[in-house]
């Protein structure tokens, strides 16, 4: 089971880091401003996620109690992120990368429909995983974590996919008073 839940946290990091860089990349190949403030705010996010699972991670390997998901954050923005675990299985319930177009091709909507359709496929298996994840483990303050992140995925899930619609139906980001709600 120690083995298990390592490794389920171990996953779960990376995943959220890809979706962190993903995010990022996508902010700085948007043509639109909305756009771009859209995949940062999707990236801070990400990144959030990513801080409260290694936080955990390093709780976990400490042999120390799972933290409340505040605390959690508190202690993830202390650590270094550029150093994570690795997962001892094979990542195959992860998507494979996205491929962005070449840096010198000029930035376009197009661009911008394929990173929201690549996103929704990217927080769709996260919200699987997480479901996974919860089933898996028998403590209540991991399965109130992992409820959380699912939570989030939702969250995220719906923001891209009324983008998706809008920017397909009217080849632009939504207008100021469109745009949907993003603290929670």
């Amino acid at each position: 089971m120690v083995d298990e839940i390592s490794s389920i946290l171990a996953i779960a990091i990376k995943n959220e880091k890809m979706g962190k860089d993903f995010y990022a990349e996508a902010a700085l190949r948007s043509p639109d401003e909305r756009g771009r403030n859209t995949f940062s705010f999707l990236s801070r996010m990400e990144e959030d996620h990513l801080r409260i699972l290694l936080a955990e991670y390093q709780a976990f390997r400490e042999g120390k109690p799972w933290l409340h998901r505040d605390e959690a954050l508190e202690v993830g923005r202390s650590l270094d992120i550029s150093v994570l675990p690795e997962p001892e299985e094979a990542l195959a319930e992860l998507l494979p990368p996205f491929i962005f177009p070449p840096a010198d091709k000029a930035p376009s909507i197009e661009g911008d429909i394929a990173a929201l359709e690549y996103a929704l496929k990217m927080e769709e298996r996260s919200y699987r995983l997480y479901e996974e994840a919860k089933v898996k483990t028998p403590t209540p303050a991991a399965q109130e974590l992992y409820g959380f992140l699912m939570a989030e995925e939702n969250k995220h899930y719906k923001v891209l996919r009324e983008a998706l619609e809008y920017l397909t139906a009217n080849q632009t980001w939504w207008d100021d008073w469109e745009k949907p709600f993003f603290e929670g």
